[in-house]
C-alpha cells in the first residue's frame, strides 16, 4: 500500500510567510495592548480624525490585534484557507490607504508602540503593499490551494481556542506591565541619554563632503574634483559651480527642547535627573482618565517609600493645573509635587495611568503598575540600605 505525499507548493510557503508576520505583529502588539492604542491614537491625529474615535480607539486596538492574530492562525494552519485569503486581501486593501496617507504626513516611528523592529510609518507602507501583492497571487491560485481535511466545526474549535487564549494572554499585559519590555524607555535606561534620541521627527546631515564642477577649455568637458586635487596651475579649467554632499546622516530628536516644569513654572528637568538618591515618580499621561483607586494606591506606596529613601515624591503628568486641581482634592495628595511634561514622552515611559518609576541618576531603576505595587513595610522593594 502506497502513502501519499503532500507536496508543499509555492503558494503554501506564501501563505505561511503572510501567516507568520501576521502572528509576529499580532503577538506584538498583544505583549502591549496599551502602547498599540497609544500608536493607533497618534495615527488618528496624524489624519486628523480623533476627536470622533478617541472613545473608540482601544476597542479598535483589540479587534485588530484579534484579526491579525486568528489570520495568521489560520493562514499558517490552513483553517478555513479560501476565506482566510480572501480576508487577507480585505484587510491588506484598508491597510494601505491608511498607511499611505500617515507615511506622507509623518513618515517616521512614532515610538510609542510596543516595536522591536522600529519600523517607521514609511516601512510599515511598504510592508502592507508587499503583503498585499503576495495575498493577491493567493487570490487568483486559491484553487491551486488544497483545502484543510480536518472537520469544519474542528477547525472552528482551535480557532476559538486561540482567540481566548490571546485574549487572555492580552488582559495579563494590559491589567501589569508588559511580560516583555520593547519601549523606547525600558529598565536600566539613561534618560539623561535617551532623550536625545527620543522621537525621530527631524533629520539632519554631518561631515559634508565637497565637490568642486570645472570646466576644460581646451577639451570642452565638465569634471568634478576633490578639495585636495583641484587644477590650481592649470589655467584650462574654469571653476564653475561647488557642490557639499552628506557623507553621515544622523537624527535629530524632537525632544531637543524637552523640559519638567513644576507648578511654578521652573525648568527642574537637570536637577530631577541628577540626584543621587533613588526618587520615586508618579506617571500620570492624563489625569481625566486616571483609575482613582490606583492612584490612592501609589499615593501609599510614595509616601512609605518617601519616609525612607527620598523627602520628595514627584507626580509627571501632561494635564492642566486644573486636572491636577480637582485630583488633589479627589484623593488629598497634597504632599506630592506635581510637574508637567510631554504626554507622548510619558506614554513611552510606563503603560500603566497611573504607574511608578524609580530613578537614581536618571537611570530607571523599577517600573511598576499600580496593580503591582508591593508591601515596603515587610519587604524592601528597592534592595537598598535606608542609611
Amino acid at each position: 500500500m502506497k502513502i501519499k505525499k503532500s507536496k508543499i507548493t509555492v503558494f503554501d510557503i506564501i501563505r505561511i510567510i503572510i501567516g507568520l508576520i501576521l502572528l509576529y505583529t499580532s503577538i506584538i502588539k498583544a505583549l502591549d495592548p496599551l502602547g498599540a492604542a497609544f500608536e493607533i491614537e497618534h495615527k488618528l491625529q496624524i489624519l486628523g480624525s480623533l476627536e470622533q474615535l478617541q472613545a473608540l480607539v482601544f476597542l479598535f486596538t483589540l479587534l485588530a490585534i484579534l484579526l491579525e492574530f486568528v489570520l495568521g492562525v489560520s493562514l499558517i494552519f490552513g483553517l478555513f484557507i479560501h476565506q482566510s485569503i480572501v480576508v487577507s486581501v480585505v484587510v491588506f486593501s484598508i491597510y494601505i490607504p491608511l498607511s499611505y496617507l500617515i507615511a506622507i504626513r509623518n513618515p517616521y516611528y512614532s515610538g510609542l508602540t510596543c516595536n522591536p523592529l522600529d519600523l517607521s510609518n514609511q516601512q510599515m507602507l511598504i510592508r502592507n503593499i508587499i503583503l498585499w501583492i503576495l495575498s493577491l497571487i493567493l487570490l487568483f491560485n486559491r484553487r491551486k490551494i488544497k483545502e484543510s481535511k480536518i472537520n469544519e466545526r474542528l477547525q472552528l474549535s482551535w480557532i476559538l481556542t486561540s482567540t481566548l487564549g490571546i485574549m487572555f494572554f492580552i488582559l495579563i499585559n494590559y491589567s501589569f506591565l508588559p511580560l516583555v519590555d520593547f519601549s523606547c524607555f525600558p529598565r536600566g535606561t539613561d534618560l539623561n541619554q535617551k532623550l536625545e534620541e527620543y522621537f525621530t521627527d527631524v533629520k539632519c546631515y554631518h561631515n559634508y563632503k565637497t565637490k568642486l564642477l570645472y570646466y576644460n577649455k581646451q577639451t570642452r568637458k565638465f569634471k568634478y574634483f576633490k578639495e585636495d586635487h583641484i587644477p590650481w596651475e592649470d589655467t584650462n579649467w574654469v571653476w564653475i559651480n561647488t557642490k557639499l554632499i552628506p557623507q553621515r546622516k544622523t537624527v535629530k530628536g524632537a525632544l531637543s527642547r524637552f523640559c519638567i516644569v513644576n507648578s511654578l513654572g521652573r525648568d527642574i528637568t537637570d536637577s530631577l535627573l541628577h540626584i543621587k538618591e533613588p526618587v520615586l515618580i508618579i506617571v500620570s499621561y492624563d489625569l481625566q482618565r486616571l483609575n482613582v483607586r490606583g492612584f490612592r494606591r501609589t499615593l501609599e506606596f510614595a509616601r512609605v517609600f518617601r519616609d525612607q529613601y527620598f523627602p520628595v515624591a514627584y507626580c509627571l503628568t501632561a494635564s492642566d493645573q486644573q486636572a491636577v486641581d480637582s485630583i488633589v482634592e479627589l484623593t488629598g495628595a497634597y504632599d506630592i509635587e506635581f510637574c508637567f511634561t510631554d504626554p507622548q514622552f510619558l506614554k513611552s515611559l510606563i503603560r500603566a495611568n497611573p504607574g511608578i518609576i524609580i530613578l537614581k541618576q536618571g537611570v530607571i531603576q523599577r517600573k511598576r503598575h499600580y496593580n503591582l505595587l508591593p508591601d515596603l513595610k515587610k519587604n524592601n522593594f528597592y534592595m537598598l540600605n535606608t542609611k
